[in-house]
């Protein structure tokens, strides 16, 4: 892939990098569209920092596309993996409500309080 490299002071420049792995279970790569510099980086550009690296992928100013997979197409196949325990989802949910306390959760979704990212309402 290409990316925007710090290579050292005043020396910034578009290179090939290895392509992203998947390197821990919730690992995502997405899909990069554009990068640049931007206002707040002259700091990294003009000046040693000791933490940067020669080679230093800056990743400011991002354009991310995002795209939603067809999950319909694979729900069969993904629940026989669930079934045979060869797959476990419970990592996507973060709080499990009752009916009754639906509206609680959506709130706490809506307002992503109590760090609520993935709600499951069971009756």
């Amino acid at each position: 892939m290409r990316a925007l490299c710090w290579n050292g002071v005043n020396d910034l420049r578009v290179e090939t990098v290895p392509d992203p792995e998947i390197v821990n279970p919730h690992d995502a790569i997405l899909r990069v569209t554009m990068s640049a510099t931007c206002g707040s980086d002259p700091h990294f550009i003009d000046s040693y920092l000791p933490t940067m690296k020669p080679g230093a992928i800056i990743n400011k100013g991002l354009t991310l596309r995002t795209a939603q997979q067809h999950g319909q197409k694979y729900m069969h196949r993904l629940r026989e993996h669930v079934v045979k325990g060869e797959l476990d989802p419970s990592f996507l949910t973060t709080h499990r409500f009752s009916l009754e306390d639906a509206p609680k959760g959506y709130e706490l979704f809506k307002k992503k309080e109590d760090g609520c990212g993935r709600a499951v309402f069971t009756s």
